[in-house]
């Protein structure tokens, strides 16, 4: 049950039942979410998106947020990667992770 979880571990619901954004709290750390679901949404969110990566030993993971409908997690990750120059670029992606498996992986910028 979210809202039980939830309330356990102090951190706030959004209106929508939802746990609220804990990026603030990971930014720049490097750190999967604290909650241990959590953790494997974004465990194996960062595996998917990782092979999709020109240079994946390079990935910084700058935040991950979780969110969970219908036993669906939707992840969101912002990651810093070099591309295929070289360069440094931010990377966000939408992923959807269903049992520990991903279902879908999007890159949105």
């Amino acid at each position: 049950m979210v809202g039980a979880g939830a309330a356990r571990s102090g951190r706030p619901l959004r209106p929508n039942g939802l746990l609220a954004d804990l990026s603030h709290k990971q930014r720049g750390k490097g750190r999967a979410a604290a909650d241990p679901y959590d953790q494997t949404g974004c465990s194996a969110s960062k595996r998917a998106i990782g092979d999709k990566l020109k240079s994946p030993g390079s990935a910084k993971w700058v935040s991950c947020q979780v969110t969970t409908e219908a036993g669906v997690q939707n992840v969101r990750l912002v990651v810093d990667s070099q591309n295929a120059f070289g360069g440094l670029v931010r990377t966000e992606w939408m992923t959807r992770v269903r049992n520990n498996n991903v279902e879908s992986v999007d890159q949105f910028r």
